[in-house]
């Protein structure tokens, strides 16, 4: 139990398992029954299977004008300040090359760029 797992378009942690289903509480506080025949018949991601650190894609919208360099200053500020943001993420933080032209995105993306969302003390 614990676990962050998807399964369809159902995603969350795991709280419950019975003999007839599980409950998964979704990111928005939902909590959705599974079938566990389900769990057996479909294909189930469990994002913490093997490490409880994940990452996470957070938007940030800014307005038009803003200097980059001034919201990759405020985001690293912002992750630097929290106490499970992983160093790898920190310094991978950039801007997205691949957004259209008409609008900046900013990642931690790249692979190493992790948060401990639960962290096990």
């Amino acid at each position: 139990m614990g676990d962050t797992i998807q399964i369809g378009d159902v995603a969350g942690q795991v709280r419950r398992i019975g003999i007839r289903s599980t409950t998964v509480q979704t990111a928005v506080g939902a909590e959705v029954i599974v079938p566990n025949a389900s769990l057996v018949a479909e294909k189930v991601t469990n994002w913490t299977l093997s490490s409880r650190v994940r990452r996470i894609d957070v938007p940030v919208g800014v307005a038009y004008g803003t200097p980059p360099e001034k919201v990759l200053e405020l985001l690293r500020g912002v992750a630097a300040a929290h106490p499970d943001m992983h160093e790898a993420a920190m310094s991978a933080l950039d801007r997205r090359h691949s957004a259209p032209p008409s609008r900046l995105e900013y990642s931690t993306s790249p692979p190493g760029a992790v948060l401990d969302p639960d962290p096990i003390t």
